[in-house]
């Protein structure tokens, strides 16, 4: 989510992010400015002198907004609370690495595929068809798109093909035997084949 900050016309860019209070940050008791800051600092990529004028006004000259920002770099209470907030962010990014290719995340991989909700990505009515905003996707939803596309009409999405999912996933786990096809050896000759058609022409004359 952006949000404008008030007179500065910087915007930050929240991600999702809660409320500071709702993440601990308040433990490191520091100011409401002080909380601003380390959330604007994160949000910013560590840009301090934009942290802080998005915390504590735009109206200070820049020699008074860098010395600021070098104050706040230099609180123990504020590196505390940075260190918590990249801490947080390495464990959302660990969440989201690669996982090793094993027959288990292969299969997790195709029931997201194979189960996932087109609600979750559309909405249409009588009113017309609209796509969700892709910060409202969960992981399993986004997981299931796969392409996106702008067009002069609008945005044009592809979702995975949840039959052709459904059909792998069914096989990874074995529930579909496949029909052994016949040994080339044992195939019927053309006479055996006649032979037998012969047999049954015969047959349907008697009856």
């Amino acid at each position: 989510m952006q949000t404008l900050c008030e007179n500065t016309g910087f915007f930050v860019c929240t991600l999702g992010r809660k409320d500071p209070k709702d993440q601990g940050v308040t433990r490191f008791s520091l100011t409401d400015r002080q909380q601003k800051f380390v959330v604007a600092y994160a949000a910013l990529n560590g840009n301090a002198e934009q942290a802080y004028a998005v915390s504590y006004g735009p109206d200070l000259s820049p020699a008074q907004i860098a010395a600021g920002a070098r104050r706040c770099l230099n609180s123990a209470a504020i590196r505390a609370a940075l260190a918590h907030e990249v801490q947080q962010e390495t464990e959302a990014d660990k969440k989201k690495m690669i996982q090793p290719v094993t027959k288990e995340n292969i299969v997790a991989a195709l029931a997201r595929l194979a189960f996932y909700d087109a609600r979750d990505v559309l909405e249409w009515s009588e009113d017309g068809l609209r796509v969700k905003a892709s910060s409202s996707l969960d992981d399993d939803t986004a997981f299931a798109i796969e392409e996106v596309v702008e067009t002069p009409r609008g945005l044009r999405v592809k979702l995975a093909d949840k039959r052709a999912a459904l059909v792998e996933l069914g096989r990874a786990l074995g529930l579909f035997r496949e029909t052994p096809s016949r040994d080339p050896a044992q195939a019927m000759s053309r006479a055996e084949i006649e032979a037998e058609l012969d047999s049954l022409r015969a047959h349907q004359k008697k009856t």
